[in-house]
């Protein structure tokens, strides 16, 4: 058996049971939303539903995503300082004694990576795009709990107005595109 809406607008559903113990054949019986709810069969907009599942995969995927961006940038960091230290304490004693050409060189490619790791987390912003992708997984959080309490009412067998549910999408989209400026 299975609902789907009709698209004479007048609130009706089809409901389609296949063979029945009398034949072979689809039999199709017009029935409202009201007689739907007292036999325990509500429709919630499948609209509703992929906005659920998309809110709840968002609001726990971006909370890794920003430790990702997080730890990389703290372990780049970390990486630098320590190499710039350790440049720095070396490099006295390797020019002073003039040791071979080849230490020089190697104290001067350790002072230059490390001068590039420091810049790394900053040309990436991994630290920003942490931060926002927290704020963010916030949001999606706070959306994905409306978009239950709208599930909810249909259950209930409340009236969920569309716009309501129009506005909620919007708000994912507008969620999307910030979520893609820091790509997550």
């Amino acid at each position: 058996m299975s609902v789907e809406p009709t698209s004479n607008g007048e609130g009706i559903f089809a409901v389609n049971f296949d063979k029945l113990s009398s034949g072979d054949g689809d039999v199709e019986i017009g029935v409202s939303r009201s007689l739907l709810r007292r036999f325990e069969y509500v429709l919630v907009p499948p609209i509703l539903e992929a906005l659920i599942k998309d809110a709840d995969e968002k609001a726990s995927g971006l909370p890794q995503y920003a430790n990702r961006c997080q730890s990389r940038a703290d372990f780049i960091s970390a990486c630098s300082n320590t190499l710039a230290a350790l440049t720095g304490l070396t490099i006295w004693a390797t020019v002073q004694t003039d040791p071979a050409w080849w230490a020089k060189v190697l104290v001067a490619l350790a002072a230059l990576s490390s001068a590039v790791l420091g810049f790394l987390p900053s040309i990436y912003h991994w630290s920003d795009k942490a931060a926002k992708a927290r704020q963010l997984a916030s949001e999606y959080g706070h959306l994905y709990g409306e978009l239950l309490k709208a599930k909810g009412k249909i259950l209930k067998g409340e009236v969920v107005s569309d716009e309501g549910i129009e506005i909620m999408r919007a708000e994912l989209e507008f969620l999307k595109k910030q979520r893609q400026e820091i790509d997550a």
